[in-house]
């Protein structure tokens, strides 16, 4: 999860400027990694308390949903779909296998 910015400090200040820093180091190291994700909560002000430090019920509510979705994501099973290859007979005996006389069967050439 992405580090909130701190409503409490002005934007300018330096906390939130190391703040948006550190956030864009954590996107770029979690991008490498097919394995990981990054929770980007993208929260207003709106959803921290009255000294703007700490989240307020909203606030958590909304970060519960969003890491529900997102760990709901990681262990639903893709229903993977099944490579069909079209195969052919040989019905003119050409690939009769001389020993015990079945027919060979041959995938269609692409």
């Amino acid at each position: 999860m992405k580090a909130p910015l701190r409503y409490d400090l002005m934007p300018s200040s330096c906390v939130n400027k190391e703040v948006l820093k550190f956030n864009r180091q954590m996107e770029k190291r979690v991008k490498s990694y097919s394995n990981t994700k990054l929770l980007d909560h993208g929260m207003d002000r709106l959803y921290y308390t009255a000294h703007r430090q700490h989240l307020n019920s909203a606030g958590k509510e909304v970060i519960m949903n969003k890491l529900a979705v997102l760990i709901r994501d990681i262990f639903v099973k893709n229903q993977l779909k099944p490579i069909h290859l079209p195969w052919i007979e040989s019905m003119d005996g050409s690939d009769q296998d001389q020993r015990t006389g079945k027919i060979g069967i041959k995938c269609r050439d692409f």
